[in-house]
């Protein structure tokens, strides 16, 4: 989760992420990760409101449908 939206991989690379919503919306976000995972490019102009989630007391969250 970056920036309250959800990111897949769609390739083996792991490296590059792309919005969750990329095949339904046609959404363009993605992310640039480096070997150990840390963010180093960020596109994160969506075509969508960011999904909702419900987070419980012990940090885990889950997707509120729409």
């Amino acid at each position: 989760m970056y920036r309250s939206y959800t990111f897949s991989k769609y390739s083996s690379d792991v490296r590059y992420q792309y919005c969750s919503r990329r095949a339904a919306l046609k959404c363009k976000a993605r992310l640039r990760l480096d070997r150990v995972g840390k963010i180093v490019f960020a596109d994160d102009t969506h075509n969508h409101p960011p999904p909702r989630f419900y987070r419980d007391r012990t940090g885990m969250f889950t997707k509120i449908a729409d």
